[in-house]
C-alpha cells in the first residue's frame, strides 16, 4: 500500500484529498486519535517502530515521506 493510500485509508478521505503539502491542518479528520491510528498503521505497514517524539513531528504528508525516507523506505 502506498503512503497516499495509507493514509486516506486511516483518515476515511479519498486519495485525491491528499497532496505533497497535506497537513493535519488541513484535514479535520487528522485529529488525536486519527493521528495514533496513522502512526499504528504507518509501523505495521512499513514493518518499523516510531518513537513518541517522532510521531508528534509527522503532522503532514511530507514529514511522513520524509521520516519514511530517512528510513530507507
Amino acid at each position: 500500500m502506498s503512503l497516499w493510500e495509507l493514509i486516506a485509508a486511516v483518515l476515511g478521505v479519498d486519495q485525491s484529498d491528499i497532496s505533497d503539502s497535506t497537513s493535519a491542518a488541513d484535514l479535520p479528520a487528522w485529529d488525536s486519535l486519527a493521528h495514533a491510528l496513522l502512526t499504528t498503521a504507518i509501523e505495521s505497514e512499513f514493518r518499523i517502530q516510531i518513537d513518541p517524539g517522532e510521531s508528534l513531528d509527522l503532522t503532514s504528508y511530507r514529514a511522513v515521506a520524509l521520516f519514511l525516507g530517512s528510513r530507507g523506505l
